[in-house]
């Protein structure tokens, strides 16, 4: 009897393990991809958004020479943007842990502002550099500025919280 109970603590030890490297391999496969390709989008707007209020206070520059600029720094991250945005949307409501899903609700939340989609940090812009003036711009850029900032702080903590789940479930 008592070789059978310590058969079964060995069996729930192995499957404790197998569910470890399972859930470090979906760690590994979902959340570090999107983590890392949202890294270099938020890389990206940073210089782009910074450069672009440079610019704007400077007295010889134009909000067309920022719109263009600026359009050229969005399609650099299109591509993987876009990505980010449909994949954080889909795995948000098909994963577990519930720390997964905040930290996929977070990437979205990174690309949304008052409601409306983002994919449009730089298409708000460049809409305002065609008929706003420059005091107006520079106002839409430093609350942009503001918002990824805010967002980014928070997609890291619970990026981190959901590391620690991982990390927690794997030993």
């Amino acid at each position: 009897m008592l070789d059978l109970f310590l058969k079964l603590i060995d069996r729930l030890i192995d499957l404790k393990r197998l569910r470890g490297r399972r859930d470090a391999k979906t760690f590994d496969t979902m959340v570090q991809p999107v983590f890392a390709d949202l890294t270099r989008i938020h890389q990206t707007y940073l210089e782009a958004f910074t450069n672009c209020l440079d610019a704007l206070r400077r007295p010889e520059s134009t909000t067309a020479e920022v719109a263009r600029d600026l359009l050229a720094e969005g399609i650099k991250c299109e591509a993987q943007r876009r990505r980010v945005v449909v994949l954080a949307g889909e795995l948000e409501t098909r994963c577990e842990p519930a720390e997964m899903r905040r930290f996929f609700a977070s990437v979205r939340a990174y690309f949304f502002r008052s409601g409306v989609r983002l994919g449009t940090h730089f298409s708000e812009t460049l809409a305002l550099t065609e008929r706003g003036s420059k005091p107006i711009v520079v106002e839409a850029v430093e609350a942009t500025l503001e918002h990824i900032r805010t967002h980014w702080e928070s997609v890291c903590r619970d990026y981190a919280e959901t590391a620690r789940v991982f990390v927690r479930s794997d030993g």
